[in-house]
């Protein structure tokens, strides 16, 4: 195996104004930190990132994690069988872009094996995690696998992103939250997209799309063959928000519509279809 770190206390990648830093495990080298935090990208200082890639390679975080704190286009990728854990502390849970204007922070989850677990339950998993934090965004491709327990927000602010894209890519949200899996929270133009055979499995028995007041234009689209958006609950659209949309197309499914929650008329399209039938 690769080298082997452990101890380390908190961790801070790219701290102020100096911008372009990066951390890189790869070939089996394994980093365990349990600090309070780690941060990618703090106040003024944009365009960090964190890399882990190959077999054996893995991140351990105690503490809660930030992916852009009050700065932008910071980014963590897991690629080649990488993991990292985030087993965090009940403050501050995981969250890409925080705080004021932190736009453009992204994770990319990619290739089979590859693997990000978000376990703390209390907490909760964002990604814009503010209401100028727009532009950041969750890519689970190839074949990659997040897991993450508690409540999870698609945007705090506007124009975040969660993409499941290719066979074999999953992202779960699990039990241990109130609200579980939300696409839209108060803000405009949030995106959840599963495509070409990729996976959402909620299992926390709630998933939203634009429920509380002030949640305008959000989206959930499932498409292309083989893309399943799986939810044990229910599912609400819309529910004090407006124009917020679910659509199922092309080849897409979502095993269980009996559930469904709608207060906006026609923003359920299933396979061209509004649902339920007028």
């Amino acid at each position: 195996g690769g080298a082997v770190v452990t101890g380390v206390g908190n961790l801070v990648v790219g701290n102020g104004a100096g911008p372009g830093n990066s951390l890189v495990i790869t070939n089996g080298g394994v980093l365990s930190n349990d600090g309070v935090y780690a941060f990618i990208g703090t106040a003024g200082g944009g365009t960090n990132s964190v890399l882990v890639t190959g077999s054996g390679s893995v991140w351990s975080n105690g503490g809660y994690v930030l992916i852009g704190s009050q700065s932008s286009f910071n980014r963590l990728t897991i690629a080649q069988g990488g993991k990292v854990f985030f087993p965090n502390y009940p403050a501050g849970g995981v969250q890409i872009g925080y705080n004021t204007w932190a736009c453009s922070n992204s994770v990319l989850v990619t290739d089979p094996g590859s693997f990000l677990q978000i376990s703390n339950s209390t907490a909760g998993f964002y990604i814009g995690g503010a209401i100028t934090a727009g532009g950041n965004s969750l890519v689970v491709s190839n074949g990659g696998a997040v897991a993450q327990f508690g409540d999870a927000y698609v945007g705090y602010g506007s124009n975040n992103l969660l993409l499941v894209t290719g066979a074999g890519s999953v992202f779960s949200n699990s039990v241990g939250g109130s609200y579980g899996l939300q696409v839209g929270w108060g803000s405009t133009g949030n995106r959840m997209v599963v495509a070409d055979g990729g996976r959402v499995v909620c299992l926390s028995g709630v998933s939203d799309v634009g429920r509380p007041t002030g949640s305008i234009s959000n989206t959930i689209l499932v498409t292309g063959s083989g893309s399943v958006f799986l939810n044990a609950g229910y599912q609400g659209v819309g529910i004090l928000g407006s124009y917020n949309n679910l659509t199922i197309a092309d080849g897409g499914s979502s095993p269980d519509h009996s559930a469904l929650r709608s207060a906006n008329a026609f923003c359920v399209l299933i396979e061209g279809t509004v649902w339920p039938p007028m």
